[in-house]
């Protein structure tokens, strides 16, 4: 399980939708993941108190159990349980060869985070809405994050860097109501929550008949520095 072979076997995404380079978009985010068996999120507990917010992660591969993720704020961190197939070696060497969707490399803690954002809209994207309702989330361009030196990637060794990333802005939202999704309507629920700008716009979720899947949709004008057709837009999962 030390490797990552292209596309010879993938836990849950169509081998044709791995790049030419061994990489698969990881569902409902925009950072690709290396092809082949991956770690998946597979259970979700929050550890809020009345100071601080954090989560615990349980993470498998291949359907075992290989660790937990630690989260506090911005400050995941990946905690091995031993299993020999996957530990801290190759959950780093599976964030080193990560990429963002215009190609940066990520440190193990954005690549961990996404993970869990990855997990959680999984699980919320299927739920049906009220009538009338639609599920609607803001992205942004993240102008500078952690990024990991090239001559050392690792889990720990990070700096800053600029690069044009982009990541969810806040909480996926509820809009329209029983009036349905009326575009004034909606206009004015967005700007409550986040006014769309140069940064930041709103997708739209646009399930599939049944519901077990679908694909997010440009809502807001997305900004000019992320080029049309890039994976949020019109991308099934």
């Amino acid at each position: 399980m030390s490797g990552y072979s292209p596309c010879n076997k993938v836990n849950d995404l169509p081998s044709s939708r791995c790049t030419d380079s061994g990489l698969v978009l990881l569902p409902h985010t925009w950072i690709y993941v290396p092809c082949g068996p991956r770690p998946r999120v597979t259970s979700f507990r929050e550890t809020a108190t009345s100071t601080s917010y954090g989560y615990t992660a349980a993470i498998s591969v291949n359907e075992q159990a290989v660790g937990l993720i630690h989260g506090h704020g911005r400050d995941e961190v990946f905690y091995s349980s031993g299993n020999p197939g996957f530990g801290q070696e190759e959950m780093a060497r599976f964030a080193a060869a990560s990429r963002s969707h215009s190609g940066e490399a990520l440190t193990a803690e954005w690549v961990l985070g996404q993970l869990v954002i990855s997990h959680l809209l999984t699980r919320l994207t299927p739920v049906p809405p009220p009538p009338g309702s639609r599920l609607a989330r803001p992205v942004e361009i993240v102008s500078s994050i952690p990024t990991p030196r090239p001559e050392r990637p690792s889990l720990d060794d990070e700096h800053d860097r600029v690069g044009n990333i982009v990541a969810l802005a806040g909480m996926v939202v509820l809009v329209g109501g029983a009036d349905g999704t009326k575009p004034a309507l909606v206009a004015a629920q967005l700007a409550s929550y986040r006014a769309p700008g140069d940064h930041l716009w709103w997708q739209l979720w646009n399930p599939e008949v049944g519901g077990s899947a679908g694909y997010w949709r440009d809502l807001t004008a997305r900004p000019a520095s992320v080029p049309e057709g890039d994976p949020a837009e019109d991308y099934p999962w």
